[in-house]
């Protein structure tokens, strides 16, 4: 993981090199975090890129930019190529490489093939690679979207960067807020929520040169990989068996690197059986797992702490005490203000980023040169995972297809959704589809579409920032693109048994897991059936920001669009504790995200001392593996006592 940005085809209005310098400057000083190790920059008068480094791969000489031999075309790289040492065999006849980078296959390869080079790489990245001689720039990304890339198309040239706030360092970037991202009128595209700023969908590569003119192309969907055909072209047991071949050399592969490699182990199916595959290449993976009411009460910190005793991880149960977590981590409006400008986002407090946040401190404080972290994102969204989720359970395939997969889609006889309010039109379906005539084929079919988009808008995203924001690369193994794309390839007539309650994973992890982990049902992540204390934190959290919030922001004339007196009293009723006070706290987040998001958008510069917080140590800690809770641990003691 690494952090990129810059600014092509700009004429000498913007000064001279040393004003250029000052400006890329400003944009690399904030991607810091994703980029630690080093700091490059390049100008030429017409391109000018700042390049900051995470070290992972040949840590002593994999120095970006990488040019070519003749130096007519160099590469800068954010993510991760897992499959490079195969293709720099396949190079190495007709190129003299320079460094072990898997960023150098990928400018040799591109000499080679242009575009088409996208196909054969495996991983996760955004790219820039410039042709000095034709004054071209390309531009890429992975095909889910892992790594971030935005842009912004102005009069006299283009902007780009691995994060929004690094854009918003240059002095002509736009500035608007977006108000119709927040309100579900999508323009066809992730929104930025900034006008005139754009982000490079998945699976897409893009052209600019001198002539402005910026050419986008995708290169990747996955419905290409859809069958319609009524027939099974193999058995059975010949899907379960190549997923479990693809998962064990996707996770092999994550590994790569030259520094030490964790993980975050929840005690389900898909991170246990990433930890059970890595353990025997990595005998000392360090396990990290949250532990909090709802985690305990469902098991999850149970069946993590037993896999890591069987396999002889090092386990690290990272307590959160909601009775003292907002106090404990230093919670107000600062520590508000820096997720804002970590996120780059407005969108509404969230527990789960915000525990993944802390967890990765956590890592940080025990384990100071982690760099790499493995996750079980991405096993659910296409392999059936929410057809039998422990808190919304279906009787069969069928009742959930055809009746729970359809009433989250429909509302009034139009595509609809039932995910978080917010997230743009595109990421849902077709408007106006009759869905008298939508099978169950081609409802399954559309949601794991729909998951594509929605994994970038949402789960990919927050693991991007809340990974980086403490110099960590996230690697998803189960968004292997070979892996998604065998899934979309089962035919319909094995749907049902593969893909109900997640089949196809649970046999095809019997190679390394034993039958209670197995059979444990999928839970999502802070869902039990005793939610009091994820109820608490929200509240607690809300109390120890939203006066400094009024303070700063409500009472100073022209710095909230939002009525005050509106505000003060959805507060009060969190306070209070009334029967909504969760899902009111959050919409009070949401509106004090979009104050503060606003604000660093005007005024970016204002957040540089905001931007230095909550680096390591961390002040959370664990718990003795043999700890026992007592029913009311993690509640307020005015909420046990009471029993509400």
């Amino acid at each position: 993981m690494c952090g990129l940005a810059g600014f092509a085809g700009y004429d000498r209005a913007l000064g001279d090199p040393v004003a250029r310098a000052c400006v890329l400057d400003e944009m690399g000083s904030t991607l810091d975090r994703r980029g630690p190790d080093e700091a490059t920059a390049y100008d030429d008068g017409w391109l000018a890129l700042v390049y900051r480094r995470l070290s992972i791969m040949d840590l002593s000489g994999g120095q970006q930019p990488i040019f070519n031999e003749d130096r007519s075309l160099f590469v800068v790289l954010n993510g991760e190529i897992y499959n490079h040492h195969e293709l720099r065999s396949e190079l190495e006849a007709r190129h003299t490489f320079r460094t072990r980078s898997d960023a150098e296959v990928i400018l040799h390869l591109y000499e080679a093939q242009g575009s088409e080079a996208l196909q054969k790489l495996n991983g996760m990245f955004a790219i820039v690679i410039y042709d000095l001689r034709h004054k071209l720039l390309f531009l890429a990304r992975d095909r889910f979207g892992i790594k971030p890339l935005y842009y912004a198309i102005l009069p006299n040239g283009v902007l780009f960067a691995s994060e929004l706030k690094a854009l918003l360092r240059h002095p002509r970037c736009p500035r608007d807020f977006d108000w119709a991202a927040l309100s579900n009128v999508g323009r066809g595209r992730i929104p930025s929520y900034v006008r005139g700023i754009n982000i490079l969908p998945g699976g897409t590569f893009a052209e600019v040169g001198e002539n402005q003119r910026w050419r986008e192309c995708r290169y990747w969907s996955l419905e290409e990989h859809f069958v319609s055909s009524d027939e099974a072209p193999h058995p059975e047991r010949y899907y379960i068996e190549r997923y479990a071949d693809l998962l064990e050399d996707s996770v092999n592969k994550t590994l790569m690197g030259e520094v030490p490699v964790g993980l975050f182990l929840s005690g389900g199916l898909d991170s246990s059986v990433v930890a059970a595959i890595a353990a025997r290449q990595e005998p000392g993976l360090n396990c990290f797992s949250v532990l909090e009411r709802a985690t305990w009460l469902s098991g999850d910190a149970v069946a993590a702490r037993q896999l890591c005793e069987s396999r002889g991880l090092p386990f690290h149960p990272v307590l959160f005490d909601f009775p003292v977590f907002a106090e404990q981590i230093g919670f107000g409006l600062e520590y508000f203000e820096h997720l804002i400008w970590l996120m780059d986002s407005p969108r509404t407090l969230d527990l789960e980023w915000l525990m993944k946040y802390e967890l990765h401190r956590y890592a940080k404080t025990v384990v100071p040169n982690i760099k790499v972290m493995l996750l079980g994102q991405g096993a659910d969204e296409f392999a059936g995972g929410y057809s039998q989720a422990r808190d919304t359970p279906s009787h069969d395939w069928n009742e959930y297809v055809s009746q729970k997969l359809r009433l989250s889609f429909v509302r009034d006889g139009v595509w609809r959704s039932s995910l978080p309010r917010g997230i743009p039109e595109w990421l849902l379906a077709d408007a106006d589809f009759p869905m008298s005539s939508v099978s169950a084929r081609d409802l399954f079919e559309r949601e794991r579409v729909m998951r594509v988009g929605f994994m970038q808008w949402y789960n990919l995203w927050h693991e991007d920032r809340t990974s980086s924001g403490q110099s960590i690369e996230a690697r998803v193994p189960f968004l292997d693109h070979r892996l998604v794309e065998h899934l979309a390839s089962v035919p319909p007539p094995l749907q049902a048994s593969l893909f109900f309650d997640k089949r196809i994973v649970r046999e095809a992890a019997r190679r390394w897991l034993p039958e209670e982990l197995l059979s444990r049902p999928k839970i999502r992540f802070l869902r039990s059936p005793d939610q009091r204390s994820v109820e608490e934190c929200y509240r607690a959290l809300l109390m120890r920001t939203f006066p400094e919030y009024c303070e700063k922001y409500l009472r100073q004339t022209g710095r909230s669009t939002f009525d005050r007196k509106a505000l003060e009293t959805a507060f009060a009723s969190v306070v209070a504790r009334d029967t909504k006070a969760q899902a009111t706290a959050q919409r009070l987040f949401s509106c004090m995200g979009v104050d503060v998001f606003r604000a660093l958008c005007l005024d970016p510069t204002s957040f540089r001392g905001v931007s230095k917080v909550m680096l390591p140590p961390s002040p959370l800690h664990v718990v003795d593996v043999s700890w026992k809770p007592s029913p009311t641990w993690c509640l307020p003691a005015e909420v046990a006592d009471s029993g509400n």
